[in-house]
This record gives structure tokens, C-alpha cells and sequence, in this order.
């Protein structure tokens, strides 16, 4: 940069006269780019939970943070932080001072990311986009019932159904564990299983139906794509009873005489026995 040339004319006669002065620069060297990352986890070949920083260096003589076009984007509209440029010049030669800068990502979104740079002299490097997820946000697992009709808490008299709905962006079904046990009177048995899930945007349900006598237990885990763990899920614990009680009375005839000592026996037969 700041080359000078002068020309000077002498006449015939002696007359000297300073005819042109010019000042450029010439730069046929092409800027380079190098992109760094932070150091963090990545799940499922794009998906991070934790901020994502990308460190930005161009190397470029005749270098304006203002030719710097950015190509960002992310689907839900909000935008990464960029740093200002710091420059570097300590090796002394003007070829390879670096300029550095900052991108940072901590919103949830799914981004694309990539730049290009022209120097004054119009020579151009490109930084090919990239594609990956931010999701800082856990999973939220609700489950309702539609029969809560209980008596002593735990005990139905009429079958019952789950609702579970998962509130997550990045979801894929088969990560979660949907974990049912029936037993009845000390017997395990068959479980029921829940449906395949529906998707409604963010929300994802699925059910279960308990219509059979037991006691049952429901437990649910999930992560999701970008490894957050959903909140520990309470398990559920609860009773089915749709058979009703059986009562018989033996030791007397009905509407017999005894002229003997009569002494009836009372059988109560059922799985839930309640003593009082």
C-alpha cells in the first residue's frame, strides 16, 4: 500500500516541471477465513444445548469490518450477538494481520451461518454455510386423566385413560420411555401400551388405556435431541377395580326352622379388601 509515483518533465530550454503525482496500493494476495468453534458437546450430529461461540479471523491487508456481509439465519427470528473486530498486526508484515470477531448463539433456533468478505482491491473469501440447532430448553411431560373419580385416593371404579403430552421443538418419539406395570393381587400382569405419539407443532400426545382390574404404575422419560433431560417424573401409582365384591351367607337354610343353634357364616371375596 501507499505507493508513490511522481514524474517530472525538463524542457529543451531547462524549464523543470512536476507533471503528474499519484498515490495506490496494490494487493493481489486473496483474503482467507477460518472459523473455530467452542469446545461443547454436540448430540445427534447438529443439536447443542449449551451457547454455541463461533471465532471468526480474516487475514487481509486492506481489511473494513464493513465489507463483511454475514449470512445468518434462524427459524425463530431472533439473531446471534457479533462482536466487533480486533486487529492483529504483530508479526509486522500487512499480508498477515488478522482481524477477529465473535458470533455468539444462545437463543433456541435452527440456524444457518456463514459470511463473505471483499477487500478493497475486490478479492473475496467465503465461509460456506452452516447448519445446526440451539436448544437450551428442557422438555416439559404432563399426563391427565380423563376419570378422577378415585375412592381412598387411589382406588377406580371405572376404567381410565392417560393423556400424555410432551412439550418439545427437537422431539423424536422412539427417545421416549413410557414405562407400565399391572399387577393384581400379587400376580404381574399384561401391561397395557401406549399409542404412537401425534404431532401438533411442539406438542406430541400419546395415551394409554387402563381397563382392566390391576394396580398399575406409570413412569415416563425423555431427552430430547439435544441431550435435555426432561423434569424427574413423579411415577404414578393407582388401582382398577371393576369387579364388584361377592357375598355369600352358609351355615342356615333360607327361611328354614332350626330348633337347634344356628350359626351363619358370612365369605367376603374380593381383591380390594377393605376391613371396615
Amino acid at each position: 500500500n501507499d505507493i508513490s509515483v511522481e514524474m517530472s518533465a525538463v524542457s529543451n530550454t531547462g524549464y523543470l516541471r512536476t507533471a503528474v503525482s499519484e498515490s495506490f496500493g496494490i494487493d493481489v494476495t486473496a483474503p482467507t477465513a477460518e472459523v473455530t468453534f467452542n469446545d461443547i458437546p454436540v448430540y445427534n450430529g447438529k443439536y447443542y444445548k449449551d451457547v454455541r461461540v463461533a471465532t471468526v479471523t480474516i487475514t487481509e491487508r486492506n481489511f473494513s469490518s464493513s465489507d463483511v456481509v454475514w449470512e445468518i439465519t434462524n427459524s425463530e427470528g431472533t439473531q446471534p450477538v457479533i462482536s466487533s473486530f480486533t486487529n492483529d498486526n504483530s508479526t509486522g508484515n500487512d499480508n498477515a494481520v488478522t482481524h477477529t470477531a465473535t458470533v455468539t448463539f444462545e437463543e433456541d433456533g435452527d440456524y444457518t451461518f456463514g459470511f463473505r468478505f471483499t477487500d478493497y482491491a475486490g478479492n473475496t473469501v467465503e465461509y460456506s454455510t452452516e447448519s445446526f440447532t440451539i436448544d437450551r430448553t428442557a422438555p416439559v411431560i404432563e399426563v391427565t386423566y380423563d376419570n378422577n373419580d378415585s375412592t381412598n385416593e387411589r382406588y377406580y371404579s371405572q376404567p381410565r385413560t392417560a393423556s400424555i403430552r410432551i412439550t418439545e421443538h427437537n422431539f423424536q418419539a422412539s427417545d421416549v420411555t413410557v414405562s407400565v406395570s399391572a399387577m393384581d393381587d400379587g400376580r404381574e400382569l399384561s401391561a397395557p401400551s401406549p399409542g404412537a405419539f401425534r404431532d401438533n407443532g411442539d406438542e406430541h400426545t400419546s395415551s394409554v388405556y387402563f381397563d382392566t382390574d390391576g394396580e398399575y404404575t406409570l413412569d415416563i422419560q425423555y431427552t430430547d435431541l439435544a441431550g435435555n433431560e426432561a423434569a424427574v417424573f413423579e411415577t404414578q401409582n393407582f388401582v382398577v377395580d371393576l369387579t364388584e365384591p361377592e357375598l355369600t351367607i352358609s351355615g342356615v337354610e333360607p327361611f328354614s326352622a332350626n330348633k337347634a343353634e344356628v350359626m351363619p357364616v358370612i365369605e367376603y371375596s374380593d381383591t380390594n379388601l377393605d376391613g371396615e
